[in-house]
């Protein structure tokens, strides 16, 4: 597989954080942990290597609607707001806009996605037993840097959509 702006795109928008929550399910199960790292015996199979991506991408996209209903209205509380846009320029203005989904929005679906999915993993990391005091301050930084990002970026992204689409 050719990796281009729009699979890199489909990679940190949904595999990544999808995998950080798997991870957080690894903790409790010891058939996950097998996927993410193979067994003490062998090493990672192309079945969990396989079992691990689906799962990756699935809790990706349930990641994401959890994005959707929590962060998105954040956002949106915060001053960041979509214009009225002209979707009557979209057909010439489609290469533009695509331009900016991989270059602003897909950031910031993968800094919200990783907001929702670090607080997963950190939970189930905690109820394991797994997870120190110490790393809490590090996870509380992680969040706070990653939805300061995603502000950023969906700002980023609204403002340039008007801006193509003649709404500003």
């Amino acid at each position: 597989m050719e990796v281009n702006e729009s699979s890199f795109g489909i990679l940190i928008a949904y595999v990544i954080p999808g995998w950080i929550v798997l991870l957080g399910f690894s903790y409790g199960s010891d058939t996950i942990a097998t996927w993410l790292t193979g067994s003490v015996a062998t090493s990672p199979t192309i079945g969990g290597f396989l079992f691990a991506t689906l799962a990756s991408i699935g809790l990706g996209v349930i990641v994401s609607t959890v994005r959707w209903l929590v962060v998105d209205p954040v956002m949106h509380l915060t001053g960041v707001q979509p214009d009225d846009l002209g979707f009557v320029h979209l057909q010439q203005s489609h290469n533009a806009l695509t331009i900016l989904v991989n270059g602003h929005y897909r950031y910031y679906q993968f800094h919200a996605n990783l907001c929702v999915a670090l607080p997963f993993a950190a939970t189930f990391r905690w109820i394991y037993g797994k997870f120190q005091i110490e790393e809490l301050f590090g996870v509380v930084v992680v969040f706070a840097v990653l939805l300061l990002g995603a502000r950023d970026t969906l700002q980023k992204y609204y403002v340039r959509c008007g801006q193509v689409l003649g709404s500003r």
